[in-house]
C-alpha cells in the first residue's frame, strides 16, 4: 500500500476507511524508496532522509540486521503548514531482533548509534531502539509506550498514523539513496 496523503489536519491518519481491517490501520508499511519518493524532493527533508539512510547502512554494518523501523516526528506531518517550520529531525524507533556484533565495527560507532542524542547530531535522527526478545509484558510496555507518543502530534495531540519500515533492505535502501542523488 502507498504510504497514505496527509488528512485534513496535515498528518497521516491513523486507518484508512475501516479501523478493523489491520492492512488499513497505522503504522503503514512502507520501503525507503517511497519515503524518499514522497518527501525527497524538499532539501531540508532530504538532508534528514540521508542521515537516516546512512543511520540504517551503520546499523547494519555494527550487525543489527533482523528487525524493523518506526518512523514519526514532524518529519512524517506536514509540519511546513502545520507549524510554519521544516521539519528538525525524524524520530525513528528501531525495534531488532538478537544480533551479534559485528567485531569489525568502531566502538566510536555503536556508542553513536545507542545514543539519541548523538544519533539527532549525527544523522538528524531521534532514534532509540526496542529489543524483541525482552520479557513479553516489557516488549508490550515498550510498544504501547512508543506507539502512543508517536500516535499524536506533540503540539496539539491530534491523532495520526506512522511508518514502518524493514530493516535489513539493502535493494530499496540503495534505490532510495539514488533517488536522493538525482536532485
Amino acid at each position: 500500500m502507498p504510504i497514505p496523503p496527509y488528512d485534513h489536519n496535515g498528518v497521516l491518519p491513523p486507518y484508512l476507511v475501516d479501523p478493523t481491517n489491520g492492512a488499513n490501520v497505522s503504522p503503514y508499511s512502507t520501503t525507503m524508496e517511497e519515503i524518499c519518493q514522497k518527501w525527497g524532493s524538499d532539501p531540508v527533508r532530504r538532508n534528514i532522509l540521508s542521515g537516516l539512510l546512512r543511520l540504517r547502512q551503520d546499523l547494519l554494518a555494527v550487525g543489527l540486521q533482523n528487525g524493523f523501523q518506526w518512523l514519526d516526528g514532524s518529519f512524517v506531518e506536514d509540519c511546513e503548514s502545520r507549524n510554519s517550520r521544516s521539519p528538525g529531525d525524524v524520530d525513528v524507533i528501531t525495534f531488532f531482533h538478537p544480533y551479534i556484533l559485528n567485531p569489525q565495527a568502531p566502538t566510536n560507532l555503536v556508542a553513536t548509534l545507542g545514543n539519541s542524542v548523538l544519533t539527532k547530531g549525527q544523522y538528524q535522527v531521534h532514534h532509540m531502539y526496542v529489543p524483541l526478545l525482552l520479557p513479553p509484558d516489557q516488549l508490550v510496555n515498550h510498544t504501547h509506550f512508543w506507539y502512543g507518543l508517536f500516535t499524536h502530534t506533540k503540539s496539539d495531540n491530534v491523532r495520526k498514523g506512522i511508518l514502518r519500515v524493514e530493516l535489513n533492505s539493502p535493494p530499496e535502501d540503495a534505490a532510495a539513496t539514488a533517488h536522493l542523488a538525482s536532485f
